[in-house]
């Protein structure tokens, strides 16, 4: 399957990276990156075997282990489009909008 990340969830990883390294600690923002990568790298592999969101079951969640960040995805014919990078602790949804057609 194609792995095609939207351009709104590029901007959230760089400016969680941004916000770690801000606060004095960069190794931080990096590690964050290499496990989002990691995680697109499973996500590409098999994009099924991640749990629906409750709310919106056109949509997957992939947890970043250990960290508040999960990344919201959905498969669009045969392409999975990261729709977000979302803090799980701040505004619910707001990535629904963003849905492929």
């Amino acid at each position: 399957m194609k792995l095609v990340v939207h351009v709104e969830a590029l901007r959230e990883l760089r400016e969680a990276s941004e916000w770690y390294a801000a606060r004095g600690a960069p190794e931080q923002g990096l590690r964050l990156m290499r496990l989002v990568d990691v995680r697109l790298r499973e996500i590409a592999r098999s994009p099924e075997s991640f749990p629906r969101d409750p709310r919106r079951t056109w949509a997957r969640r992939a947890r970043i282990l250990r960290w508040p960040y999960t990344l919201v995805l959905a498969v669009h014919d045969e392409t999975v489009v990261i729709l977000a990078v979302a803090h799980v602790k701040r505004r619910p949804g707001y990535w629904a909008k963003r849905r492929p057609r």
